[in-house]
């Protein structure tokens, strides 16, 4: 598979042509909108003849991009729009297409072998989902469901109608269930929750992209996609109450929704449906999704593990307007009492027992170095908060893999050799890295992954999925370190809190006193293995973790 080869999928007027828009803005990089005659597809017999189809495709057109600047796309006047949709309803009171259908368009920009290249097909990609997602790097964009459903209202394809013949070809069972449902807007709402359900069923959290991140983040949270994005600041408006959408429909459209049960509430939960249903009235989600009025969660230091997070935490704790609790390391956001079945008050009423709320300090959080590093949490923390702010100590990741491994073994729970426990993390972490029920529950999968763990550009790529780059602040261990008090006066500017009022003295972050040093094989071989993460990491971030050679003065 060429992580390269990018399938994007999605709800149907969630955004996925603003995402191919805006992915032809990012360096080495194109995004193609419906290219590929997938109802031909009907035609191959087996899912791997679709995919040897679709890698034919990809081959072909990076040649054609490579030699003539030219790809085959839907577009306007040469150019992926950011909506395909006229603005003015027409004669019968829809909005019409406005794209030319698929012919080859220039796109003039610098491009190379490495580029990324991007097919969006929303419903055939949604239903084959199941074959293409072990062969293909595959995206879905999605958006709060009444949004989507109200959108639907307003087109004159056939979703307005009920149907989706571009999912029905491939799934008889959908087209079963649209056969038998005579009222068009149960249909609809059929056709979301099976949408719903393919992602929530075939891909990753971190492969899921909300519309509403996407205009919140200007972009940036493509940055998954397009590692440059993440520079991006584009002005978008969030359209989920669109004025072009029929105000008497909001009632009648969002009861039906609300009283459907189905995987969208996996991603949405019945608030946000109210809000845009009653955009002015006072919920009970925004009340209590606190617990109380006096508490919230404000931050999280994320991680990474073995590059200080206890010692930041002791220090933010000493500060008279942060409350953290006692109790280090809560991972509520991978614990099993943490369910998508259960509603935002449920959850918040849930998290809130672990923290106490003297009185005077404004600012909650806690530190759970796991977060960084497990796929669904960032999802999960987004639904909680989105305004969430999200600190992140990253060290030398081979420095960092030998301190983990020291400490295992003063534990008691390694008894390996370093390299055969590198091997056994190769055997075991890579076989279940995509069991998210099993990263949830297994302590010892994840207490044994030395190399991955320090995998850092991935792991702070999900998270600029779902948060806006000024949410998160990268600190690099050294400088909390080395720099202490002009370390922690950046924290306190980032969390908003007064730096004159009290500053820590400088502690030991951590120590590997009588610790043994790793072999020179073990260094240059650690320092290689993360090296081209290390670079990626830069150009996501601009952040630059020089290699310690495992020297580093703890």
């Amino acid at each position: 598979m060429n992580p390269k080869n990018i399938l994007i999928t999605g709800l149907p007027r969630s955004g996925t042509t603003l995402l191919c828009h805006l992915l032809n803005k990012a360096v080495n990089t194109v995004a193609l909108h419906e290219p590929l005659p997938v109802m031909d597809f009907q035609r191959e017999l087996t899912i791997d003849g679709i995919c040897v189809r679709i890698d034919s495709f990809f081959a072909g057109t990076r040649r054609s991009l490579l030699e003539k600047g030219t790809a085959p796309s839907r577009h306007v006047n040469g150019k992926v729009p950011d909506n395909p949709f006229n603005a003015n309803p027409g004669a019968g009171g829809l909005r019409k297409s406005i794209q030319d259908e698929v012919t080859p368009i220039i796109f003039n920009k610098p491009l190379d072998e490495n580029m990324v290249l991007a097919v969006k097909h929303t419903a055939a990609f949604a239903a084959l989902l199941d074959g293409l997602a072990p062969r293909f790097n595959c995206w879905a964009v999605v958006r709060n469901p009444l949004s989507v459903l109200m959108s639907w209202q307003t087109v004159d394809i056939p979703i307005n109608r009920g149907r989706i013949p571009a999912a029905e070809a491939f799934s008889p069972e959908l087209k079963a269930l649209l056969d038998d449902e005579e009222d068009v807007l149960k249909r609809q709402i059929t056709i979301l929750q099976w949408l719903f359900g393919r992602f929530a069923a075939f891909l990753p959290p971190d492969r899921i992209i909300r519309y509403e991140t996407i205009i919140t983040s200007g972009g940036a949270c493509l940055a998954g996609i397009s590692p440059t994005a993440a520079v991006f600041r584009e002005p978008l408006t969030l359209q989920n109450r669109n004025p072009l959408y029929p105000e008497d429909l909001y009632e009648k459209v969002g009861k039906k929704l609300l009283d459907s049960p189905g995987p969208a509430w996996q991603f949405y939960t019945r608030e946000e449906v109210e809000k845009i249903i009653h955009p002015s009235r006072k919920l009970r989600h925004n009340s209590t999704i606190k617990g109380s009025e006096s508490l919230r969660v404000n931050f999280l230091i994320i991680g990474a593990q073995k590059c200080g997070t206890s010692a930041l935490a002791h220090f933010l704790a000493q500060h008279p307007e942060i409350c953290i609790p006692s109790k280090k390391e809560l991972h509520f956001f991978n614990s099993p009492q943490y369910s998508e079945h259960r509603d935002s008050h449920e959850i918040a009423k849930l998290y809130h027992r672990h923290f106490p709320n003297p009185a005077g300090r404004s600012l909650t959080g806690e530190a759970t170095p796991a977060y960084v590093f497990l796929p669904f949490v960032p999802q999960r923390v987004h639904a909680y908060n989105p305004d969430m702010k999200l600190i992140c100590l990253l060290r030398d990741p081979a420095a960092r893999a030998w301190s983990q491994y020291r400490m295992e073994l003063a534990r008691g729970t390694e008894r390996r050799g370093f390299w055969h426990s590198i091997l056994r993390e190769w055997l075991q972490y890579r076989r279940d890295r995509d069991n998210y029920l099993l990263l949830t529950k297994s302590k010892p999968l994840r207490r044994f992954c030395y190399l991955e763990r320090g995998l850092y550009n991935h792991q702070i790529s999900r998270w600029l999925t779902f948060f806006h780059p000024s949410q998160l602040l990268l600190i690099p261990t050294e400088d909390l370190r080395n720099n202490h008090e002009a370390t922690l006066k950046g924290i306190y500017e980032f969390l908003q809190v007064n730096d004159r009022k009290f500053m820590p003295k400088k502690e030991i972050i951590f120590s590997t006193e009588g610790e043994e040093s790793p072999g020179f094989f073990t260094r240059i071989a650690l320092n290689l293995y993360f090296r081209r993460d290390r670079i990626k990491l830069k150009e996501l971030t601009g952040l630059d973790l020089k290699e310690a050679c495992l020297q580093e003065p703890l």
